[in-house]
């Protein structure tokens, strides 16, 4: 996504992995967070060439003392900033966290508000593939406290 490249791509279809490192609500149980996911960031919600709005859908699972599974959704907001030669990116997201707590074979199910942030590094591989390296900040608001995690997300997009 380089800053002079045409906004009259009609679609970018992609897919992510990423690792969090559970924050203060789960780390007690579970040390670590892995999933994966797909987004889409089609013409008409890209305002500039530096801003975008897409949609991204994952899922996400956590082992240790308790088992976690998030099924999450986000509508998110998309920065885009040449520095010094590279190309950033910042993005915003509000969504929902479908989550699933398993423990000894009994489960129990809740939706949660949810919110994510991630600042990285973005180029085209060709005039068809975008890398994305990204540190991400995902946050599940669940009373009394915030289910939170940070970790790096990888993104591979193809436009179409």
């Amino acid at each position: 996504v380089k800053e002079e490249e045409k906004t009259d791509l009609p679609l970018v279809l992609g897919f992510y992995g990423l690792g969090f490192k559970n924050g203060h609500r789960l780390k007690d149980d579970n040390y670590a967070s892995y999933g994966g996911g797909l987004f889409l960031e089609p013409a008409f919600l890209k305002l500039s060439p530096q801003f975008l709005f897409g949609i991204q859908s994952e899922y996400i699972v956590s082992s240790g003392l308790l088992s976690y599974s998030f099924f999450q959704n986000f509508f998110y907001g998309q920065f885009n900033h040449v520095l010094f030669g590279l190309n950033f990116y910042y993005k915003l997201g509000v969504g929902s966290s479908y989550i699933t707590l398993t423990e000894n074979g009994f489960s129990v199910n809740t939706l949660k508000l949810a919110g994510t942030f991630e600042t990285g590094w973005q180029t085209s591989i060709t005039d068809k593939f975008i890398l994305r390296i990204g540190i991400r900040g995902n946050g599940i608001y669940e009373r009394p406290e915030v289910m939170d995690m940070i970790g790096v997300q990888v993104s591979f997009g193809y436009k179409l």
